[in-house]
């Protein structure tokens, strides 16, 4: 168990990150925020790749337009245990190209990277899951959120392998009869040393 510095209980739900953007396509910019709707901020003091500030709880999506507020939880599968409590900002996208705004969230996944997952606001302020055949996007990022290059049908994702040595690409294209991004090739590309 993380040996964790005491914490004063955070007075909830907690503002961890905010944008504007226009998430219904009228020309007005809505606000999505990223809280901590249950829980606590602590320094984990354990010597390890994990430790650090965090937010640990329950975390929650809202969407606040023209003073209507939509706030989704997130449960499950799509909730992360614990997130970096340093500043970062959404990663908005539109993954599988269908005018929705998207972003992503990074859940720790080790030293290596975090395990990623994409959700999607729709018109009317709620958030939900873009289902991803592999389950999560592992990536070498260690953040809340990353940055993922569109394509033409999709996005990319990218990791170092340290077995292979190599920089793994998956190329993940959207499959509107099935509602998921499906992994479409993968390529590896070997470490060159010069």
């Amino acid at each position: 168990a993380a040996a964790a510095a005491p914490a004063a209980p955070a007075s909830v739900p907690v503002a961890i990150t905010q944008v504007r953007a226009d998430i219904d396509a009228d020309g007005d910019f809505e606000i999505v925020t990223l809280q901590l709707v249950s829980g606590r901020r602590f320094l984990d003091e354990e010597p390890s790749c994990a430790s650090g500030e965090k937010y640990e709880g329950r975390f929650a999506i809202e969407v606040n337009r023209f003073g209507q507020t939509t706030v989704t939880l997130l449960e499950g599968d799509d909730a992360p245990g614990w997130l970096w409590a340093t500043p970062f900002s959404f990663q908005l996208s539109d993954y599988n190209h269908d005018g929705l705004v998207d972003f992503n969230l990074g859940a720790f996944d080790g030293c290596r990277g975090s395990l990623y997952r994409l959700f999607t606001i729709a018109r009317d302020g709620h958030v939900t899951r873009l289902p991803v055949a592999t389950g999560g996007l592992f990536n070498g990022d260690r953040g809340n959120a990353t940055f993922f290059p569109l394509t033409a049908h999709g996005f990319r994702n990218s990791y170092f392998d340290p077995e292979r040595r190599s920089t793994v690409r998956q190329y993940f294209r959207w499959d509107p009869k099935s509602d998921r991004f499906f992994l479409f090739r993968t390529r590896v590309v070997p470490l060159s040393i010069e």
